[in-house]
């Protein structure tokens, strides 16, 4: 299999990856590396799966996307350059490790970054595949998903997570963490 050509990639690029290869949008560029994001919801999962007080490096959804997930849906050549990234217990993201911080090689993106690569609720509007309303417990969305951020609701109890909706909105009050059913986010 071949890869992109990081060098010639710009921002907005769509770059096909994966065992089945899917669309991914290029977000930021540094030399020899790019961020992307899927273009579809491709699966839905909980975000943990248990309802209590969780940070990101501990939620049953990062440690899905970083072993499960990267082994079924990326090539051995693809997960040899997915380039790491540390995340410490309040979700911040670094380069470079350091202390308290958990190597991740798949994410989600925070309130922070999403404010920061998407201008207009329009652009963080995601379509949902086939695959992922298979998932869904009640099929109530054709089009369009919810999805999930790595940031964590500062509500009384802590337990949720936050999305972006539908409409593109952020969501910080947070989701039900053990739904994979969009019925149950509200």
């Amino acid at each position: 299999q071949r890869l992109p050509d990081y060098e010639s990639l710009r921002v907005g690029d769509v770059v096909w990856l994966g065992v089945k290869p899917m669309p991914w949008i290029v977000l930021e560029k540094k030399v020899g590396k790019a961020l992307v994001i899927s273009k579809y919801v491709f699966d839905c999962q909980a975000y943990h799966s248990i309802f209590y007080k969780v940070n990101w490096n501990d939620t049953s959804i990062c440690k899905w996307l970083n072993s499960e997930y990267a082994d079924r849906y990326f090539t051995d050549l693809e997960k040899e350059k997915i380039h790491p990234v540390y995340i410490d217990k309040d979700a911040t993201l670094f380069m470079e490790e350091k202390e308290g911080t958990v190597k991740n090689r798949l994410f989600f993106l925070s309130i922070e970054e999403v404010a920061k690569y998407f201008k207009t609720q329009q652009e963080k509007t995601a379509r949902i595949t086939a695959f992922g309303k298979r998932k869904i417990m009640w099929a109530t969305f054709d089009v369009y998903a919810h999805w999930w951020l790595r940031s964590m609701t500062q509500d009384v109890l802590g337990k949720g997570a936050t999305f972006v909706r539908l409409d593109g909105a952020i969501q910080t009050s947070g989701g039900y963490i053990l739904s994979n059913s969009y019925d149950e986010f509200y």
